[in-house]
C-alpha cells in the first residue's frame, strides 16, 4: 500500500481518509505519512507563491492564461484538509503567444529557459521553463496533449472564459465547472487511465457538479466528441467507489473494456503481459476515441509510428 501511495502520489488524500475515518493503524505509519506531507507541504507553499508571481507577470504583459493541476487543482479539487501532492506549474496559453510569454518570465529573477532549443514545436505541446527561486518546472502549454494522442481541448474557450481561484491573494484563471470535468477525463485518457491522483482529480470535479450541469458534460461530451473519454473516467471511479452512477446506466462495449484493462492494471501493477496481450490490449485502447476515424489514426500514430520511433532510437543499456 505505501509503495502505491508514493507511485501514484496519494498519500494527502489516504492520509485525509485514515484520519476521517478513524482507522487504527500502527502510529509508525501514520507518523511516517504525516512526515512525508509535512515536507511535501514546503514544496506545495512554494508552488502557490509560484503560480500567483507568474500569473502576475502573464497578466501584467496582457498574456491571456489559466491554471491547471498544481496549486489550483489543490484549492479547487480537494477538501480542507486534503493535500495534494504537486511537482510542476501548469498553465495553457495560446500557442502564438508562447514566445513573448518566454521572453516575460525569463527576463523575471531565477527563471531561465530549460529547452532553449525546442522550437519550433510541431511535434510538441508545451515547453519548459526552471524557476531556481523555487525549484519547480514551469510548464507553458498552447495544448492539453502532443499531436499523436488525438485528443484536444479548447484552450481559447477557457481563456474566453471568467471562472477564477484565489491562489495566494491573487485571482488566477482557471476552468469552469463544465471544462473542468472536459480538462479532467482528457488528462485520464492521455496517460490511459493509470493515475489514481488523476482519477482523483476527475473524481471530485464530477462530485462537484449539480443535474443540471451533469446534463451540459454529456451533451458536450457528445457534440465535441470526448464522451467515450468521459464513459470510461466513470466507469473506473464507480468501481473503485470514488463516484457514484452518473449518466447512462449502459456504457458501450468498447468504452468498458478499455476501462477493465486499465481497472486490471490498477489493480495489478505487476502482471508481466506477453507480446500478444499487450498487443491486443493496445489496440482496444484506441476505442478512448468517440470516431472510428479517430480510432484508426490512434492506432496509426501510437501503435505504429510512436512505438515504432521508441524502438529504433533506444539506446543500447551498458
Amino acid at each position: 500500500v505505501a509503495e502505491a501511495m508514493l507511485q501514484h502520489e496519494v498519500v494527502g488524500e489516504v492520509l485525509f481518509f485514515i484520519e476521517q475515518s478513524s482507522l487504527a493503524l500502527p502510529d509508525d505509519v501514520i507518523a511516517g505519512m504525516r512526515r512525508f506531507m509535512d515536507e511535501a507541504a514546503e514544496r506545495q507553499q512554494a508552488l502557490t507563491t509560484e503560480t500567483a508571481r507568474i500569473a502576475g507577470a502573464l497578466e501584467a504583459a496582457g498574456i491571456p492564461a489559466f491554471f491547471a493541476k498544481g496549486a489550483v487543482w489543490s484549492e479547487v479539487l480537494r477538501p480542507a484538509g486534503m493535500a495534494r501532492i504537486s511537482k510542476d506549474l501548469d498553465f495553457y496559453l495560446r500557442e502564438c503567444d508562447v514566445q513573448l510569454a518566454v521572453a516575460v518570465l525569463t527576463a523575471l529573477p531565477g527563471i531561465h529557459d530549460a529547452e532553449p532549443d525546442a522550437w519550433p514545436a510541431e511535434a510538441l505541446h508545451h515547453r519548459t521553463l526552471w524557476s531556481e527561486a523555487s525549484g519547480l518546472a514551469l510548464e507553458l502549454h498552447w495544448a492539453i496533449a502532443a499531436p499523436r494522442h488525438g485528443i484536444a481541448f479548447d484552450v481559447d474557450g477557457v481563456l474566453a472564459g471568467d471562472s477564477v481561484a484565489l491562489i495566494a491573494g491573487r485571482a488566477v484563471r482557471v476552468p469552469d465547472a463544465i471544462d473542468l470535468v472536459h480538462f479532467c477525463a482528457l488528462e485520464l485518457a492521455k496517460d490511459t487511465w493509470v493515475s489514481l491522483k488523476k482519477i482523483a482529480d476527475f473524481a471530485e470535479s464530477v462530485r462537484r457538479l449539480d443535474a443540471r450541469q451533469i446534463d451540459v458534460v454529456f451533451e458536450k461530451a457528445q457534440g465535441e466528441r470526448w464522451l467515450r473519454a468521459l464513459t470510461i473516467s466513470l466507469i473506473i471511479t464507480e468501481t473503485l467507489g470514488l463516484t457514484g452512477r452518473i449518466g447512462p446506466s449502459a456504457a458501450d462495449p468498447g468504452s468498458r473494456r478499455v476501462a477493465e484493462i486499465c481497472i486490471d492494471r490498477l489493480r495489478r501493477p505487476d502482471r508481466v503481459l506477453s507480446f500478444l496481450t499487450r498487443a491486443r490490449e493496445g489496440l482496444a485502447r484506441a476505442g478512448k476515441h468517440d470516431t472510428l476515424a479517430s480510432r484508426l489514426e490512434h492506432v496509426w500514430r501510437i501503435i505504429v509510428v510512436h512505438r515504432l520511433r521508441c524502438w529504433l532510437t533506444r539506446t543500447p543499456q551498458g
